[in-house]
């Protein structure tokens, strides 16, 4: 009786244990990663920069189906091989700086890592299920703002936060990075120790009252210029705006160049304004400003490049410099569309850095706002 039981208690163990490896090859773990290294379990070697294999060490035995034949499920297995080949080695790097480029330390930048996973080929893959298992990864910036990832095999890295009390990071795009050795780039900077990536975070200062604003301007063939009042939005005429945006058809009527074209933000009245590349648009500059901006496209000649979308901020001064908007503008060529929205500081402040507190959202005291800042 005594030799049953303690069989039953061993078949139990050995039962748990196969289950926790199964469970943990499937499941996605969760790692903190300090100051770009690994941290060991207490009296444990730290683990060393070398990528882990991309075949996972467990592999449940695969049977084949009775519906398969044996060159069927042959090829089978050799397809769910070859998507595992697509993991290939993580080396990450990125650095956080603030937006006068100083380090920033201890900065917490939230990572998934997606691989294609052995045990999910030949479990749920089979079935027409999931293929890949994904982990979750926390790093901290060191002193000097790196952040370092190693020893690891995936086919792609996923940046999900980046966050440090005191600061912002405006980041409106899904940020993500290849591995798959045959889709990854020769010279990708985030595998160079090197170059790596930069992050910037926008340490908070001091917030003033702003009006947040959004507007859409578009361009159509039918309407080709648009007018729009900084504090109010879009007008109908010049004699109570701030900006006009032109679309001039470069060649109307030619057959062989129907979309040559050219756009043109221009400034009314003493408005000045100034593209620029920087991210958040929290403090204006001081110098730089310019009556007006024109970008041609002509589609018709192949020798020409020209990007059919961006991303930039506009900043513009009006209004006796009564008026300084931060204005984030997203453009699209195809559909001739400015998509707009930021903030505008009605005390000629060059200070744009939202706080929600001090919004000014009454449609009452924008409107005495836009009068007053018209008075000559």
């Amino acid at each position: 009786m005594k030799r049953r039981n303690l069989a039953l208690v061993m078949l139990v163990v050995v039962g748990l244990g196969l289950g926790w490896v199964l469970y943990q090859s499937r499941v996605g773990m969760h790692t903190h990663v300090s100051g770009g290294s690994v941290a060991a379990p207490e009296g444990q070697e730290p683990p060393q920069s070398s990528p882990k294999p991309a075949t996972p060490q467990f592999l449940p035995a695969p049977t084949r189906p009775a519906t398969m034949t044996e060159r069927q499920w042959q090829a089978l297995l050799d397809s769910k091989q070859e998507l595992l080949a697509r993991n290939g080695p993580v080396q990450f790097f990125a650095r956080a700086v603030d937006q006068e480029g100083e380090p920033v330390t201890g900065a917490i930048l939230e990572l998934r890592l997606m691989r294609y996973d052995a045990v999910r080929m030949f479990t749920e893959g089979l079935r027409g299920g999931e293929t890949t298992s994904e982990e979750r990864i926390v790093l901290t910036s060191d002193s000097e703002g790196h952040f370092r990832l190693t020893g690891r095999s995936g086919c792609e890295l996923d940046v999900e936060a980046l966050s440090k009390t005191g600061y912002v990071w405006s980041s409106e795009s899904h940020l993500h990075y290849n591995y798959m050795p045959q889709h990854m780039p020769p010279t990708a900077a985030y595998c160079d120790p090197k170059r790596g990536v930069v992050f910037h975070l926008w340490r908070k200062g001091k917030a003033e009252r702003l009006v947040p604003v959004s507007y859409t301007v578009s361009l159509r063939r039918e309407r080709t210029n648009a007018f729009v009042n900084l504090l109010t939005g879009l007008v109908r005429d010049k004699s109570n705006a701030d900006l006009e945006f032109t679309m001039t058809m470069l060649s109307p009527g030619d057959a062989k160049r129907p979309y040559d074209r050219t756009y043109e933000i221009r400034g009314l009245g003493d408005t000045v304004l100034r593209l620029s590349e920087e991210p958040y648009g929290y403090l204006a500059p001081a110098e730089g400003y310019e009556s007006a901006y024109k970008e041609s496209y002509v589609i018709s000649d192949p020798t020409r490049h020209f990007v059919s979308e961006w991303k930039r901020v506009l900043f513009v001064r009006a209004r006796s410099s009564r008026l300084i908007a931060g204005l984030k503008v997203n453009f699209s060529s195809g559909s001739s569309r400015f998509e707009i929205h930021g903030f505008v500081n009605p005390s000629g402040s060059r200070v744009l850095e939202p706080d929600p507190s001090k919004l000014i959202t009454d449609p009452d005291e924008i409107r005495r706002l836009d009068e007053a800042t018209r008075v000559k």
